[in-house]
């Protein structure tokens, strides 16, 4: 039976790592870049509002100061607008980026003119609610009056205390209450957020000389980090072994000439693997960190930049610090000059460099990368 290298097997396991890495429970496909923003005028009555907000909502309260980065999960939000003043106008702006690489907003504007209220018709009311519709009457003026966002929550709260008595019977009344209270809400849009973006709204209100601002970030936070590790890499020659010759001298009488001749000959190399160091940059997804095992991409750097070595592939990675990976490297290898072939007798003593040339060839590579604070291959003087 023929005995198979272990060496034959690295470019098996290295199409192996690569599925593994490519499955779609693990590869985190990074969201296309991209950036949707929008910006509008809004006065009192205009927007889609609704008094009961819809599932998955995402509410931006005006009377609470607006500061930290919320952070939500990636899906689907209606974005609503709590507490603003009913006959004053608020311009907002919606913007969703992919992070970290910022995206160019595109204003587009779209001022609506605020829809009139329907005055309350005079209709007869029994002494009974007489009282009771007196009292809504004056909530919603106060509600309608107001100029602090600070106040409209409480307002409101009792506005819709009074409706829920169902005391006033004046129907144009009550149908004027429930528009006021719409008027203090309104839908900015509706989002998706994927892994790794943002979405910012800012809301502005000028009134005179005041002007207010309110900034709110919801972020789903980053699609992953890029971590540096160092790596003990062994290149096997599976595709492209390196051969290097040499000129022999050969025996006095040999060829055509009388004088000495050499004869290009292929040194003996019995290495099966070839160590280099090397510096790993991994790209590990959010959902790899949160389960501490996982797989990512990595792309690697030999130390010598003279002649660097460049390494790609698939990385088995284990809390962080300790990382596998297979793939595929280039690197500068010595190849005998076209004008030359094994065996040739030259009558010229040729060193290395005049019998050579450098080609930059691809093998297949394993190592073994760990996450250290420093550069273990640095050379460091005793102080």
């Amino acid at each position: 039976m023929k005995n198979t290298s272990p060496l034959r097997l690295i470019p098996t396991l290295t199409l192996l790592c690569w599925g593994f890495a490519l499955l779609p429970a693990q590869a985190q496909s990074a969201p296309r870049s991209a950036a949707a923003s929008s910006r509008r005028s809004i006065g009192g009555g205009s927007g889609k509002s609704t008094l009961l907000a819809p599932p998955d909502t995402l509410r931006i309260d005006l009377a609470v100061p607006l500061t930290a980065t919320r952070t939500v999960e990636d899906k689907t939000y209606v974005v609503l607008l709590e507490s603003k003043l009913v006959d004053q106008l608020y311009t907002i702006s919606a913007q969703l980026i992919t992070t970290p690489i910022p995206a160019l907003p595109l204003p587009n504007p779209n001022n609506t003119p605020s829809a009139p209220i329907a005055a309350a018709s005079p209709d007869k009311k029994d002494e009974k609610d007489e009282k009771a519709c007196a009292k809504l009457a004056a909530l919603v003026q106060d509600l309608r009056n107001t100029r602090q966002e600070a106040d409209v929550s409480g307002l409101s709260a009792v506005v819709r205390e009074a409706l829920a008595a169902d005391s006033c019977k004046d129907n144009a009344l009550v149908s004027k209450a429930k528009a006021v209270l719409q008027r203090t809400r309104l839908v900015v849009g509706t989002y998706t957020l994927k892994k790794g973006q943002q979405l910012t709204v800012v809301v502005t209100r000028q009134t005179g000389d005041e002007k207010r601002t309110w900034e709110q970030v919801f972020s789903t936070g980053p699609r992953g980090t890029w971590e540096v590790s160092y790596g003990f890499c062994f290149i096997t020659p599976v595709f492209n072994k390196e051969e290097v010759f040499f000129a022999a001298a050969q025996p006095a009488g040999t060829g055509t000439t009388t004088g000495t001749t050499y004869r290009i000959t292929k040194e003996r190399d019995d290495r099966r693997l070839r160590f280099a160091p090397s510096i790993f940059f991994t790209w590990v997804p959010t959902s790899v960190q949160a389960n501490g095992v996982g797989f990512g991409l990595s792309g690697g750097l030999g130390f010598d930049l003279v002649s660097p070595t460049v390494f790609f592939g698939p990385t088995f990675t284990y809390h962080q610090n300790l990382k596998i990976s297979a793939g595929i490297v280039g690197q500068q290898q010595r190849v005998l000059l076209g004008r030359y072939k094994e065996g040739d007798i030259i009558n010229d003593n040729l060193n290395e460099s005049q019998l050579h040339e450098d080609r930059y060839r691809f093998n297949p590579f394993i190592s073994l990368s760990l996450g250290f604070s420093q550069n273990p291959f640095e050379r460091r003087t005793q102080p």
